[in-house]
């Protein structure tokens, strides 16, 4: 039975079937093949069958039917036909399906002649729909938070890890104050860094996920690949990243709260992971750095911390002192100042040591790498020169010790042997000796002292007035100050400084040097010229102009030149002013010589000439009070045998005595 109406319709209208073009995001398929697509989203299908028309429009309904059957109630409203893609078998269209409940399949129906007509409800006619886990907004809003937890953990991952366990330490220390302070809370959760690691990236991990879910529920296809790639990047890597690298203790210190959250969440998995890294990979120890690397560092960051140079280099020093040794520092032996152990204390050889400067000074017997004791400046406080007092007596009392120590001693021990002061702050390097024949020897080939090593430690010279030498391997000289010189104070006036010539040849010099030499003499206002030759001589009123010159010191004069005034300047106020010219004619030798110190040798001459005379005087009368002295213990021993002789002969010799 057949109603009428389904006569009526065009038998050459009918869909066979259709397919999925493009679709919000993946659909699924029952068993039965049909597909399942997202409630509310925007589909693309094609139907196939026969006798479409361009005007035709197709619905859905949830209500079964056979073909050509009406469609009473169709589920959404009509959906044109693509005509860019139409044709008589074919067509495309988009839908939107809704979501319904109780409603589970969907029915196609098409209106060509002003009402919709049921296509059947075989299964390859149906679809389905299904709805979104969560609403939309809700869906979004765990979006941006998943990615600002997953950008969270992506930065506190590089930050806190990047946290050395030596680096907190030494914040904790000499950090300031807010840096102490972060330090502190973070350091307990830096110690556990594997579990710190594991739930960091457990939840980097969680967050992502639920990310990538979400994110495909809203969208499919290359939109969902793009923008979770794109955000997941820029927002939850590299961003994080950036500012963590840079500011980690202060984000790692904020966002504590939330770490310990997550190391309690994820415990269950993360901290028995942690604990095989453990075991395999070991405990975290922290970055430590070697001597090489440490003065690196210091030298690599000399522009970003407030080191100065000198700074830099005394760390440099101190940790190169391990590696250098006493040969690399030391003052080879051929450049020691040394005394012979057989030399005398006289005034040149004082001199000498008080012109080198030093204050302690090897002694040496019979050759340089002999050293046999020390010589102390101190110990010459007592010495007089003019005693001549020889070096081995002064040394065999005080005898001062020598400390010797091998050439590849290094110098972080050599200066904690200076540095207790028990063998003093000076040491000669000696080594041993095992070439050519014979048994080996101790040779000594250098010296080292303190200030050698505290060179070496503040990596610069120190320099003295003592010193010769800027460095004293380089042998590079330093310019020499002016020194008090005491040498010719050690000039003696006996034989050995004197030229020695005889009594007649230093006549015949004389009266040689007498006859020599001629002068033209130009006098007045006339120009009166005349020539000067031997025995004559001019200028001598410069020399004594105004100036009362007594014979003796010792006789006194009211003159303001006389030589016993102390204003000697006020006798040198006058200037001498010649009414000659005098013009050396032939080669001449001459002597300059200050009027003040001519004067003071003419008055040291008189005085020495007055000195003389009264020591002569002095000694006559000691020989005239000689005389008197003798003379008077004759008459006194005279007198006593007189009176013992009165004595002896009784009342006669009381007479003899009164006549006496």
């Amino acid at each position: 039975f057949v109603p009428r109406y389904r006569r009526e319709i065009n038998d050459t209208l009918r869909v066979l079937g259709f397919r999925l073009e493009a679709h919000y995001k993946d659909a699924e398929y029952d068993e039965d093949g049909i597909p399942e697509v997202l409630a509310g989203a925007e589909h693309t299908i094609r139907i196939f069958g026969f006798g479409f028309v361009e005007d035709m429009v197709v619905t859905f309904t949830s209500e079964k039917g056979y073909h050509e059957d009406l469609c009473d109630f169709p589920a959404v409203k009509g959906f044109p036909i693509l005509k860019e893609s139409f044709s008589p078998n074919t067509a495309k269209l988009n839908i939107k399906l809704p979501t319904k409940e109780n409603v589970d399949v969907y029915y196609i129906c098409i209106n060509s002649t002003g009402a919709f007509r049921h296509q059947g409800s075989e299964h390859w006619l149906q679809i389905r729909t299904y709805e979104p886990l969560l609403p939309i907004w809700v869906m979004i809003m765990i979006i941006v938070v998943c990615l600002m937890f997953s950008s969270l953990f992506s930065g506190l991952n590089l930050g806190l890890m990047s946290l050395d366990r030596t680096e907190l330490k030494i914040l904790c220390n000499t950090g300031t104050s807010k840096e102490k302070k972060y330090a502190k809370v973070i350091q307990p959760v830096r110690n556990h860094g594997n579990y710190l690691l594991c739930s960091i990236l457990l939840g980097n991990v969680f967050v992502n996920s639920i990310f990538t879910i979400l994110l495909d529920g809203l969208t499919s296809g290359w939109i969902a690949v793009i923008f979770s790639t794109l955000a997941i990047v820029l927002f939850g890597e590299i961003t994080p990243q950036a500012i963590c690298s840079r500011h980690g203790l202060w984000v790692g210190a904020k966002t504590i709260y939330i770490t310990k959250c997550v190391m309690v969440l994820t415990f269950p998995l993360s901290y028995p992971v942690s604990k095989f890294l453990d075991c395999v990979l070991g405990e975290e120890i922290g970055n430590v750095y070697n001597r090489e690397r440490l003065k690196e560092l210091v030298k690599v960051t000399t522009g970003e911390n407030d080191l100065d140079k000198d700074e830099v280099n005394i760390i440099s020093g101190a940790l190169e002192l391990r590696k250098k040794t006493v040969a690399d520092v030391m003052t080879k032996i051929e450049d020691v100042f040394m005394l012979d152990y057989e030399a005398i204390l006289d005034f040149e050889t004082v001199s000498e040591i008080m012109k080198s400067g030093y204050s302690r000074v090897p002694v040496f017997e019979g050759n340089r790498q002999n050293i046999v004791t020390m010589l102390y400046i101190k110990d010459l406080a007592f010495v007089d020169p003019d005693d001549n007092t020889p070096l081995k007596t002064l040394c065999q009392f005080y005898q001062n010790p020598c400390n010797f120590v091998f050439e590849d001693v290094t110098l972080d021990v050599m200066f904690r042997i200076f540095k207790e002061g028990n063998k003093g702050h000076m040491a000669f390097v000696h080594r041993v000796n095992s070439e050519g024949e014979g048994d080996p020897f101790y040779e000594t080939i250098g010296l080292i002292t303190l200030e050698d090593v505290i060179e070496e430690l503040i990596q610069a010279e120190i320099m003295d007035e003592t010193d010769v030498f800027t460095d004293n391997r380089t042998k590079r000289r330093r310019t020499a100050d002016r020194r008090q010189d005491f040498s010719v104070f050690a000039e003696r006036r006996g034989e050995t400084n004197k030229i020695r010539i005889s009594p007649q040849l230093t006549l015949a010099a004389y009266q040689f040097l007498n006859t020599e030499g001629r002068v033209e003499v130009t006098i007045g206002k006339e120009n009166l010229t005349f020539e000067g030759g031997p025995f004559t001589y001019f200028g001598t009123q410069a020399l004594i102009q105004s100036i009362g010159v007594a014979e003796s010191p010792s006789v006194p004069t009211s003159t303001i030149g006389s030589l016993e005034s102390l204003n000697l300047d006020a006798m040198l106020r006058h200037t001498f002013q010649p009414d000659y010219t005098v013009r050396a004619t032939t080669e001449v030798i001459y002597l300059r010589i200050k009027r003040s110190l001519y004067l003071a040798a003419k008055r040291a001459t008189l005085m020495e000439r007055s000195q003389q005379s009264n020591e002569q005087f002095d000694e006559e009368v000691d020989k005239v009070q000689l005389k008197d002295y003798e003379i008077g213990n004759i008459f006194f021993i005279l007198w006593k045998k007189m009176i013992q002789k009165v004595q002896d002969e009784g009342p006669q010799g009381n007479d003899l005595l009164i006549k006496t």
